[in-house]
């Protein structure tokens, strides 16, 4: 190839990595949105409707901050354990699929 082919094909794959980290910026952020919505929704409608009481939903609340903490604390762990034992494709591919099957059983 030419030295003009391979300056035009550098610049039209730097155009495309900026196109593909603005992508997934913002897939991320919906994805923030969309948690802390339902979230949301979770400690709000549905855990008033299911306790009979103040002092039932003070504990219901206690546990669920429990898991949500302990959640955020092993999921970086997890997904870091993955990554150096399987790879970044493989794990990128099963959290793919995990998220997908998941939203797919909340929704039915």
């Amino acid at each position: 190839l030419s030295p003009v082919c391979l300056g035009s094909l550098r610049r039209a794959a730097s155009i495309n990595a900026e196109y593909m980290g603005a992508i997934v910026i913002a897939l991320a952020v919906f994805s923030e949105l969309a948690a802390l919505g339902n979230k949301i929704v979770v400690e709000r409608d549905w855990v008033l409707q299911i306790s009979p009481t103040e002092d039932a939903l003070a504990k219901m609340n206690m546990i669920f901050q429990t898991i949500d903490l302990g959640c955020k604390t092993m999921a970086p762990i997890f997904v870091g354990l993955m990554i150096q034992l399987a790879g970044l494709s493989t794990t990128a591919i099963t959290l793919a699929v995990w998220n997908i099957v998941s939203a797919l059983i909340t929704l039915a």
